[in-house]
């Protein structure tokens, strides 16, 4: 099965040339800066419009219309929890009139004998101000949704220590450059024993003056345990000031 990953287009999709495939993932942050309604109703259009037989896709921080639930800075009134909910269920009716795109949410698609779990949340970062924040007593329930069977995981963020680095300009003195998640790898260590694929987003690749370019981006094997490895696919297709780089999407064939 030929599989094209796509993630954190940031309202760029028209830039990135698509290749025709079985399956088309997409892991999050679809607008340019906090996605709307408008810029989430256009990623759907585009997204059916795509040369695959499915599209499977997750929100990303960004994505707030794909949350049940506004930030604590939005979420200043009744009037504007009503709007957010409508904004919500628009969004829902948008993508429930296209048969080929599946949204996940916490939940687990099995498509042409594969099983799929999509899980959005990433670990916390201004949860103030974004959607789908999760600290690790949260993270740890979300992670507990994924059944031991899943083959393809698709996350926003990534885990901890694989394709997860941020520039040392981005982060305070003695901070920990890699923002992937511990417990995320943790559960794909001990539990997750048929996992094929983890599909992410979220860390973008940069080029900065103190680092010339890290390896974010791409499609790795990764050496989970001593006895087994999972390909991980970080298809940011942006750079951290949202330029593309990456217009041609990761294609895997599993």
């Amino acid at each position: 099965m030929i599989i094209t990953h796509i993630s954190d287009l940031h309202g760029k999709q028209d830039e990135l040339q698509i290749p025709a495939s079985d399956l088309l993932i997409a892991t999050g942050d679809y607008g340019p800066g906090r996605t709307n309604l408008a810029d989430m109703i256009r990623f759907i259009e585009w997204l059916h419009k795509q040369p695959a037989r499915k599209k499977v896709f997750i929100a990303g921080n960004h994505d707030i219309p794909l949350s049940r639930t506004l930030p604590p800075e939005f979420n200043t009134d009744s009037v504007a929890r009503e709007l957010h909910r409508d904004k919500w269920h628009a969004v829902m009716a948008n993508i429930n009139q296209y048969p080929d795109i599946k949204y996940l949410e916490d939940e687990t698609y099995v498509w042409e004998g594969l099983t799929i779990h999509g899980m959005p949340w990433s670990p916390k970062f201004h949860p103030e101000r974004w959607a789908f924040n999760a600290n690790e007593q949260q993270m740890t329930k979300h992670l507990a949704k994924i059944p031991s069977a899943v083959e393809i995981l698709l996350s926003h963020g990534p885990a901890y220590g694989y394709m997860d680095l941020i520039p040392q300009e981005y982060a305070q003195p003695k901070e920990d450059l890699h923002r992937g998640c511990k417990k995320t790898l943790e559960v794909m260590q001990k539990r997750l024993k048929k996992l094929k694929l983890f599909a992410f987003g979220h860390i973008h690749e940069s080029v900065t003056a103190n680092r010339t370019g890290c390896d974010n981006y791409g499609i790795r094997m990764v050496r989970i345990t001593n006895t087994r490895s999972v390909l991980f696919s970080n298809g940011a297709a942006v750079d951290n000031e949202y330029k593309v780089v990456n217009r041609k999407p990761l294609s895997i064939n599993l």
